[in-house]
């Protein structure tokens, strides 16, 4: 297990965050692939609001109950 960053290397990175931001921000928004544009917004929003949670069910259904349900339609 790595151990915990000292407080001046936090310290340091923390003067970048503003610059890293700018950048995923550019990248999501002119980035050259759709992947590198999915990812900067993912990252993004993991930032803004927290990553989500796992979720098994949803409105009392299984995942597998909803999809199989898609495939019937």
């Amino acid at each position: 297990m790595a151990a915990r960053e000292s407080p001046d290397i936090r310290a340091l990175a923390q003067r970048y965050t503003r610059a890293a931001l700018k950048t995923l921000a550019a990248i999501m928004e002119h980035g050259a692939s759709e992947t590198a544009r999915i990812a900067a917004a993912d990252k993004i929003l993991d930032r803004a609001h927290g990553k989500p949670k796992a979720e098994s069910e949803a409105a009392g259904e299984t995942l597998r109950e909803l999809l199989d349900d898609d495939d019937a339609s």
